[in-house]
């Protein structure tokens, strides 16, 4: 090539032509020919390199992001990787000081050289003076000279945002249009170049990669910090990291690389505040114009921008300009709509900001919460223009009954309970809106008594009205069926809500909303799954982004609880999922809304067995589901919680679960709840053999069933469940069996499927080991069946070795039609490998395992034990099928083996 001949000294080459601030005269830095050294722990991120490998087939690949998104890292890694195959790869990494075209073709020139070293006959170079200020020129003849070289060749510009002569972007766009098919050129940029690119993505020539690909997932993140931290991390502190930062690598590094003891807690945050602060000042808002910094700092204190609210809060009318001024520099700005009208800052950028605009004091931060409020308010937005007027210490007494119903809409109920106390506190017919959404407010957060004496005036008042709107009449009713229903008084709440569902549509859709989900609630908890679907069909309810905000998440979480009743996971996690995704976009990651919802999702998660969908769901939202989650979902996440700490041989982490979530339940009166995490705690205790314990758990349960006359049916229910596991923990098998049956067919008859389907398994097995091996079959293969359908993974793995040996005697029995076949198959699919199942022997079986191994008889054991001989010979039989032995000596040996005797 011309320009590129070996026998070139590079290392001699000067830039005399331009000036370019202090290196006039210097030689061309050589180490910007090749990546930048390793930062030392890399995570090898085998998802993006794979993409990378597109670039093979596009003329132009662009990995674009903000700083700190690991583009230069990534870009290192795919460089040393193709280099390692053999392929011609250049690397340039770029300044601002090589922002001259004469500057930036001697280093091409310089990049490309190596690559032609080998030829047979170097060809001479073009001299300076013919490509002085001529881009164009340059580009052409690389161009026709590669037009004829017969392998790809790479190259890779990195930091290209740094380039603005409006020469070199031309060069570079014209090239790209006539560029020869072995030239593929890799962009890494904090922004786009300013090109053309609309035809090369028509023509499929241009593979992007942006920000959202770059975050680190969950296992990036975890392979980091278990290569760089001395102290594992925390599930819990690794999920907070990742949506704090939403998986910004700097900023992750940053907390990984804070001192010593700050990595399993929070303290890791803030321990790399400062960093985060010190690298965001250097990197990003140094080289900003002062005006462009202003505009940041004054629209910090803000959640979602719109270029007419900046406006409002900063006084000027540059909002439109300035936000699209940082949208194209990638200065950590997402889009949060469609059109491209609502906007928001990187929560950590956002949090710096805000930072340095409160060392300007207070005075200025309430000024402009006031502005913003002002401009919310203008839009009849009013929840948020009653966020800001809080935040500035003012009370916001105008528009009341409009912003009280606006944060009711949205389930924004901290911020309602917080702005009482700037309301006046009587109750007139003027205000009764008002005060009716107050009510609501305090009977979701679960202070009953409040809202019923709220209710009480307001009823006082109303009485005295006769003149007041027929829909303030019925939801005046139907704030009281919530607030009954919320306090599990189920039969109370029905019978206030059933009638006014003849009144609806009313005329107000957030009135009749309210009436079909809490009379839909009211049937699910009474264990009327499909009552409950049967209600949203006689009405619907619109759709809009905020007015329906939360009627909308509470039709979705009772719906998906219905489907997830009746067995239909799919349906279920599709109206969940929806319904999250939706008010996720309007409320954040942790509303009210999210916390009602989370928990249902992450109990169809742990179904399916998606461990890490669970901590996504459910750690960062903890705080919120404790403050504001239904009855309920507060029972499915900290039972998921405990499941998942189960599994994972985490007894004490799981028994703290449960035991939290009980005194939540018990301080808001909620015996039905209080019940059931008893009895995950009775089925825990049972399993790490604590039996006494667990003992004391059924006396507690009867004490809660004869202390709720209102809930006395479903208390029952979790007491001979209970009482069903203790019998079978001491060899009453039959006895359970004949419980359970019981107990199914009444969950059959009201259509609770999912929950009749785990209770007839449980049952089979207790026929299984109690001998009644075919009216096991009987029972269990339908159940089986059923499991196997709706994909009830967990709920199969639970039965543990218990299953296993059921199947394995299934399995050998001669006569098996071609359904039980493929039935035991999909089951072997779903079930983990049993190469070495961790057995579960009862509390009896553990006592006659020791009683055999001191050599006892079987009258010994019989009279030790105060049973008959019989039944230690039942005990010996399942024993020995759990060991898979034959006799007495092969089942010491063998507990030994396992660590089954101490």
């Amino acid at each position: 090539m011309a320009f590129l001949s070996s026998t070139m000294d590079v290392s001699a080459v000067q830039t005399h032509d331009e000036p370019f601030r202090f290196a006039r005269a210097l030689p061309l830095i050589l180490t910007k020919l090749s990546p930048p050294r390793s930062p030392g722990t890399l995570v090898q991120r085998d998802r993006l390199l794979q993409q990378l490998d597109g670039a093979a087939s596009r003329n132009l690949t662009l990995v674009c992001a903000a700083a700190g998104f690991g583009k230069t890292t990534l870009l290192a890694q795919w460089y040393h990787r193709r280099l390692q195959r053999g392929d011609s790869i250049a690397w340039l990494s770029l300044e601002e000081d090589d922002n001259s075209p004469l500057l930036f073709m001697r280093y091409l020139q310089s990049a490309l050289h190596p690559l032609y070293q080998q030829e047979k006959n170097p060809l001479l170079p073009v001299s300076t003076a013919e490509l002085a200020g001529d881009f164009a020129h340059f580009c052409a003849t690389l161009i026709n000279l590669l037009h004829t070289h017969p392998r790809p060749l790479y190259l890779i510009l990195d930091d290209y945002q740094h380039i603005q002569h409006p020469s070199i972007h031309t060069g570079l766009s014209w090239m790209l249009a006539h560029a020869p098919a072995c030239l593929h050129l890799v962009l890494g940029s904090r922004c786009p170049p300013p090109w053309a690119l609309s035809r090369l993505q028509i023509e499929d020539q241009l593979l992007e990669i942006d920000d959202d690909a770059l975050r680190f997932t969950h296992d990036e993140a975890h392979a980091w910090f278990s290569a760089t931290t001395a102290i594992p991390v925390k599930k819990e502190t690794l999920h907070r990291l990742i949506s704090v930062t939403e998986g910004w690598i700097a900023g992750m590094k940053m907390a990984a690389f804070a001192p010593p003891g700050h990595t399993n807690n929070e303290g890791s945050l803030r321990a790399s505040s400062r960093s985060v602060s010190r690298y965001l000042d250097e990197v990003v808002f140094a080289p900003l114009p002062a005006d462009v910094f202003d505009f940041l700092l004054r629209t910090s204190l803000l959640n979602r921008l719109h270029p007419a609210l900046c406006d409002a809060v900063t006084g000027l009318h540059n909002g439109e300009e300035m936000l699209a001024w940082i949208a194209e520099r990638n200065l950590f700005l997402s889009t949060l709509d469609d059109e491209g009208f609502w906007f928001r800052y990187h929560p950590l950028m956002r949090d710096a900001l805000f930072t340095r605009l409160q060392r300007h004091g207070q005075q200025v931060v309430s000024l402009l919460h006031e502005r913003a409020s002002t401009w919310f308010a203008a839009q009849q937005l009013w929840a948020e223009a009653i966020r800001h007027t809080l935040a500035a210490g003012k009370p916001m007494t105008s528009h009341a009954a409009a912003g009280s119903q606006s944060l009711a809409e949205e389930g924004d109920i901290d911020t309602m309970v917080r702005w009482m106390r700037y309301l006046p506190a009587d109750v007139t017919p003027a205000r009764i809106e008002l005060q009716i959404n107050l009510a609501w407010a305090l009977a979701h957060y679960f202070r009953f008594d409040d809202a019923r004496q709220l209710l009480d005036e307001l009823d006082a008042v109303v009485a005295k009205n006769p003149a007041l709107a027929r829909p303030c009449r019925i939801k005046l009713r139907v704030v009281r069926a919530i607030c009954e229903a919320f306090a599990e008084n189920i039969a109370a709440s029905l019978a206030i809500v059933e009638p006014l569902l003849q009144a609806v549509p009313c005329g107000d859709i957030w009135v009749d909303g309210l009436v079909c989900n809490i009379l839909s609630y009211g049937y699910l908890v009474a264990s009327r799954p499909q009552q409950a679907l049967d209600v949203h069909q006689r009405i619907a309810i619109p759709q809009a982004p905020l007015r329906n905000l939360f009627v909308e998440v509470y039709r979705a979480f009772v719906m998906a609880q219905a489907c997830l009743r009746q067995g239909d996971l799919t349906q279920a996690e599709q109206l969940a999922s929806r319904a999250l995704c939706h008010a996720e976009q309007h409320t954040g990651t942790n509303s009210s809304s999210s916390a009602t919802l989370a928990p249902l999702l992450a109990e169809i998660a742990w179904e399916q067995g998606s461990d890490e969908r669970i901590e996504e769901l459910l750690t960062l939202r903890l705080q919120t589901i404790d403050g504001v989650s239904p009855p309920d979902g507060l029972s499915s996440c900290y039972r998921v919680l405990a499941r998942n700490a189960q599994q994972n041989n985490q007894h004490h982490e799981a028994l703290a679960l449960l035991q939290h979530a009980e005194q939540l339940a018990g301080q808001r009166g909620w015996l039905r709840i209080r019940a059931l995490l008893l009895a995950e705690q009775l089925a825990l205790y049972l399993l790490i053999g604590q039996h006494d314990t667990a003992e004391r758990v059924l006396v507690q349960l009867l004490q809660i069933h004869a202390a709720d006359p209102h809930q006395q049916v479903h208390i029952d229910r979790y007491r001979v469940i209970s009482q069903c596991r203790i019998l079978m923990a001491h060899g009453e098998l039959l006895t359970a069996a004949s419980l359970l049956h019981t107990q199914v067919a009444a969950l059959e008859q009201c259509g609770e499927w999912l929950n009749a389907v785990r209770l007839r398994l449980l049952e089979a097995i207790a026929l299984f080991r109690g001998g009644e091996i075919g009216q096991a079959a009987t029972v269990g293969l339908p159940a089986l069946q059923s499991a196997v359908a709706k994909n009830l993974r967990r709920s199969l793995q639970d039965l543990g070795p218990d299953l296993v040996l059921w199947l394995a005697h299934l399995n050998k029995q001669p006569t098996q039609d071609i359904s039980i076949r493929t039935l035991l198959s999909q089951l072997g699919a779903m079930l983990p490998a049993p190469a070495t199942p961790c057995l579960r022997l009862t509390e009896r079986e553990q006592q006659i395992l020791r009683l055999i191994a001191d050599g006892h008889s079987n009258k010994q054991i019989a009279r030790a034990l105060g049973i008959s001989v019989e039944t230690v010979k039942w005990h010996l039989k399942q024993l020995y099928e759990k060991l898979q032995v034959k006799g007495r000596i092969q089942a010491v040996n063998q507990a030994r083996k396992q660590q089954l005797l101490r």
